[in-house]
């Protein structure tokens, strides 16, 4: 079974030797290296030929050129389109996967003929930054049911980060699981839309993929770009969630007010915050939109239709409310 793993390669000549030689010495050998150099500024793509030049192997490696820098979602879909691959897997430039990731991810597809294999993940560099939710100890082997899936992700125990999945490509295909292009935190509601379809995975409890935490590559949570991406893709989430099950009308929603909570707190991006607000408002204002989520978290839908001034005094007392164990609504992330 051919895999394809695709790399986008941006700015990253401190990190793509290290990353291409962790493919480069799979144990399994039936795989294809699809390199999208996103037209870089630095000298990584010398370091990948020179690299090449002087290693030998079978393996069949493509470089891909973008003309212009188009972004990570551009560079996967570049990779999609062109993939030979059964299968593809995701793997970002600056990390590395251990030498037998894709020979226990794709036997762990094989004997399940699973859409998608998750693999484990050890976090490397900074990592008070990022708090590890999912812990696979607890998880089976497989699962083959679309709402259990769901909760399962819906409840942090699977990542929403692409990589380091083994993803059948004619399910990509067919559901038309491209990337979204000119955004940030792609991987967001890229794997929302995933769960939304997919059926069948599987679960391989090990570390196979490193992944590295650098000071600065992670967009600043309170800054102004970062959330009016993460409310445009909450909005999203939401007209992807109609007509959908009642659980995933409730993570859309959650994903949404969780930023409007974070910046009300915060005291920051009050302008955008109010957008947001207003967006939410237009959207249940559609008399058929509220219909569909008439059965969702009403705690949750009413936050997105107060005015913005009071939204806080509307968190603090859902929270009193939460922690006196006089309502229960696990969706909530009011602390």
């Amino acid at each position: 079974m051919l895999v394809s793993i695709i790399i986008p390669i941006y700015n990253v000549a401190d990190y793509i030797e290290k990353c291409l030689l962790s493919v480069l010495n799979q144990t399994y050998h039936n795989i294809e290296i699809i390199l999208v150099d996103d037209s870089t500024l630095d000298n990584s793509i010398e370091i990948v030929k020179t690299l090449l030049e002087n290693y030998k192997s079978v393996i069949e490696i493509r470089i891909i050129h973008h003309e212009v820098n188009k972004g990570l979602s551009a560079a996967r879909n570049t990779g999609i389109n062109i993939a030979k691959g059964e299968y593809i897997f995701f793997l970002d430039s600056d990390d590395w996967i251990s030498e037998d990731c894709i020979e226990k991810q794709v036997s762990i597809a094989k004997e399940g003929n699973v859409d998608m294999v998750f693999g484990d993940i050890e976090i490397v560099g900074d990592t008070e930054r990022l708090s590890k939710w999912w812990n696979f100890d607890s998880l089976l082997d497989y699962y083959y049911d679309r709402e259990v899936i769901q909760k399962l992700y819906y409840s942090n125990q699977l990542y929403m980060m692409a990589w380091n999945k083994l993803v059948k490509r004619s399910f990509i295909i067919d559901n038309d699981l491209y990337f979204k292009e000119g955004i940030i935190h792609e991987d967001d509601l890229w794997s929302f839309r995933v769960m939304l379809v997919i059926d069948s995975i599987g679960i391989l409890n090990q570390k196979t993929y490193f992944y590295l935490l650098r000071n600065g590559s992670i967009t600043k949570e309170n800054s102004s770009k970062n959330i009016i991406y993460k409310y445009n893709i909450g909005i999203e989430m939401l007209k992807l969630a109609i007509k959908q099950n009642i659980q995933s009308q409730n993570y859309a929603l959650n994903y949404l007010i969780s930023f409007i909570h974070r910046s009300v707190f915060n005291n920051t991006n009050k302008k955008e915050t109010r957008t947001c607000i207003k967006k939410a408002n237009e959207f249940f204002k559609n008399k058929t939109n509220y219909q569909d989520y008439r059965q969702s978290n009403i705690y949750l839908r009413s936050t997105l239709v107060l005015p913005y001034y009071l939204t806080k005094l509307y968190f603090q007392i859902l929270g009193r409310l939460i922690k006196y164990h006089l309502i229960d609504s696990p969706y909530l992330c009011i602390p």
